[in-house]
């Protein structure tokens, strides 16, 4: 939806699948970005499709252009039905409904749309296609188990963007309210912290939020240290660690989000609404990454 956010409407369609593939971190979006089908190129090669498709109806489109993405409201968005036809194909019986399917869905869509955005950029359909194949053919490694503590959970996204860009965006404190939808203006503090103002009166009843940032440039790990003000009670501290790593045109970056709690007995408390808290978990760890990405893509 971040991607419909730029043109104004509220409408997602096959354009937008395609360009959430371009970033996706799994098959799909390698596959894609191998092919030379990035997020600027298909950007570029999706907007003088419709340029053209536009322009056979007679309408004058020479002043059309899309804004920055919105990490607003993100209500109010709906994909259109060939959209919703190619997310149904993808999660069909015998299909795997993950990025690699909805991939090849769109490749087999029969508007023709994908088909002519991919010629733009010097591929077919056939081509990715059998890339895709070759690669969820590949064996997985299994990733090492993760930690079943409710109040930590990670993610790994790839960013279309350089990592000395990721690193600035991320290593920087002033530059918090590009990435945090609920942040409007970050401020000096006390002893090296950082104050953020909640935006539009969010949070109202919690106040202004605190938090520091250890950047290590050498390793590329950014650590983000937030809280509220000891006068605010029922708040504990929330730890956001970045890592980089370069990957081909763009750069993988790894989120670990953690809450500090502050008793045995509290952690207990909330163990009997485990799936909830879990599902808060990752929620929140990849709406920072998501941010993040957006932030970039602008």
């Amino acid at each position: 939806m971040e991607e419909a956010s730029r043109g104004g409407g509220k409408d997602a369609g096959l354009d937008h699948l395609l360009l959430a593939l371009t970033i996706d971190d799994g098959a799909a979006g390698q596959v894609l970005r191998a092919s030379g089908v990035t997020i600027e190129r298909a950007r570029e090669a999706i907007a003088a499709q419709h340029r053209e498709q536009l322009s056979s109806l007679g309408l004058d489109v020479e002043t059309l252009s899309d804004g920055p993405i919105s990490l607003g409201d993100a209500t109010g968005f709906d994909w259109t039905e060939q959209a919703r036809a190619a997310m149904a194909r993808a999660t069909a019986i015998g299909e795997t409904g993950d990025s690699a399917a909805v991939l090849r869905a769109l490749l087999a869509e029969p508007s023709g749309f994908v088909t002519a955005v991919l010629r733009r950029l010097d591929t077919t359909p056939e081509s990715i296609g059998a890339l895709l194949a070759q690669a969820v053919a590949l064996p997985v490694t299994a990733p090492t188990a993760s930690s079943d503590d409710l109040f930590h959970r990670s993610t790994t996204a790839f960013l279309p963007a350089t990592p000395d860009a990721t690193w600035a965006l991320v290593s920087d404190p002033r530059r918090l309210a590009e990435w945090d939808a609920t942040t409007e203006t970050v401020t000096p503090g006390a002893a090296g912290s950082w104050i953020a103002p909640p935006q539009d009166g969010r949070a109202v009843d919690l106040g202004p939020q605190h938090f520091t940032v250890d950047a290590d440039e050498s390793r590329r790990v950014a650590h983000w240290t937030f809280w509220w003000p000891a006068s605010v009670r029922r708040t504990n501290r929330r730890h956001v660690i970045f890592a980089l790593e370069p990957e081909a045109s763009g750069t993988s970056l790894r989120v670990d989000t953690t809450w500090e709690t502050a008793s045995a007995r509290k952690r207990r408390r909330v163990s009997a609404a485990r799936p909830f808290f879990r599902a808060l978990m990752w929620f929140q760890v990849t709406r920072v990454a998501s941010s993040v990405s957006a932030a970039l893509r602008g």
